[in-house]
């Protein structure tokens, strides 16, 4: 009694296993077919995509340039307190008149009619 039923169901099994194929391999098809041309939505999408990847480069290349400029700031102020502790240390007078400026002071705007001096 149980050949019988493994029989049907191999016959049935492999019956639907052959069309399961054979759908898969025609939507591979269309799917091939299809594939090959991008609606106009689509390229608008992959062009929105791009410009916001060119953003993204972008803003992590401003953060970067921000990040070098802080390290070097930090760089040349770590330069100036050791340079002063080394002076201190070989009992040089220590130069407290230099102002230390990372950055170069930026012109202060001049009211019209106010006297510069």
């Amino acid at each position: 009694m149980l050949i019988p039923i493994v029989a049907i169901i191999c016959g049935v099994g492999s019956h639907t296993y052959k069309r399961y194929l054979s759908y898969q391999q025609e939507m591979a098809k269309i799917r091939a077919s299809t594939g090959q041309s991008i609606s106009g939505a689509d390229s608008g999408a992959i062009e929105a995509l791009r410009r916001e990847i060119m953003q993204l480069r972008d803003t992590t290349t401003q953060y970067d340039m921000t990040v070098e400029r802080s390290l070097q700031e930090i760089k040349q102020r770590l330069e100036f307190v050791e340079s002063q502790q080394n002076a201190m240390k070989n009992g040089m007078p220590s130069v407290t008149s230099q102002k230390f400026t990372a950055r170069p002071e930026e012109p202060q705007p001049v009211a019209l009619g106010q006297n510069v001096s």
